[in-house]
């Protein structure tokens, strides 16, 4: 996204929590604080339940470095989300709304859009030209989708089918029907022919997330994950920030040379996302 400009009037386009856009801008959060703080439902954890769409009454985030710069608006169609954004002090407004619907905005009220969610939305050609209509003339898209790789690769969707059997069904505990959500990972072209289609242009596209690292992140520690969050919950804040520090300190040993080797594979073909940047033209 190096070359990409939040230039305002802005839309962040299915924004969830908006840690991913907080970040990239910039801003940082008090090194104790994470993306965990606010989770819900975990007695239903194993029955494909989203833990983050929860909001403790007593959430708030300490923000030690600002953003660089500001978005106009957030669009999430989950309310928690779009609150749990507020402390942040990225965003101008927020919208409630389901991206599967025209956008409630008017045509060319933005000047850039981001968006990672194209794939989860019913109609991706629909939903690219509800962009493009509400996208300025000469206005810019950074669009982030998978491609068929992305589910070949996939640990789950090779293993998956096995599920159906009682002694596998383990499977589709470890997806949590992640995967089912994913409606839309098409090859480069197919993407191209549909952004196109929408009367927008390729700017430009980077090629990421290869094949052996979406393996590792398909499984990761995702089983685990109550358990570990009720251990870090009893702890005191003073016996968690060394144990949380050696854990990052540690897991930054293999994330580093994974990201340098997920350059090199990528570079040959095993690219499982495209991100894209697109230009909407501007009229004669």
């Amino acid at each position: 996204m190096a070359g990409f400009e939040m230039a305002e009037p802005s839309l962040d386009l299915g924004c969830g929590d908006g840690l991913f856009s907080f970040f990239r801008a910039g801003g940082r959060l008090d090194p104790m604080q994470d993306a965990f703080e606010s989770m819900g439902h975990l007695e239903s954890y194993f029955d494909n339940v989203d833990a983050f769409d929860h909001l403790d009454p007593k959430f708030t985030l300490s923000v030690v470095k600002e953003p660089g710069y500001r978005i106009t608006c957030a669009l999430d169609h989950k309310i928690n989300l779009i609150n749990k954004t507020k402390p942040l002090g990225l965003y101008r407004s927020w919208v409630e709304a389901d991206a599967n619907q025209p956008l409630p905005f008017l045509d060319g009220e933005f000047q850039s859009v981001f968006c990672n969610i194209l794939y989860w939305l019913e109609r991706p050609d629909a939903a690219l030209r509800e962009v493009e209509r509400v996208l300025q003339p000469g206005g810019q898209v950074c669009l982030l989708v998978p491609n068929h790789q992305f589910m070949e690769g996939s640990f789950f969707m090779r293993q998956g089918g096995l599920a159906a059997s009682p002694e596998y069904s383990f499977l589709s505990l470890l997806d949590r029907g992640r995967m089912a959500e994913i409606r839309h990972a098409y090859p480069a072209a197919k993407w191209e022919l549909l952004i196109q289609g929408a009367g927008l242009e390729v700017e430009q596209r980077i090629d990421l997330l290869s094949i052996p690292l979406v393996k590792i992140w398909d499984v990761g520690l995702r089983p685990l994950f109550r358990p570990l969050l009720n251990l870090a919950r009893s702890q005191d804040r003073d016996h968690l920030a060394p144990i949380k520090q050696d854990w990052v300190e540690t897991l930054q040993r293999f994330l580093d040379p994974l990201q340098a080797l997920d350059t090199v594979l990528c570079g040959q073909g095993q690219a499982t996302f495209h991100c894209y940047r697109l230009t909407k033209g501007r009229k004669a």
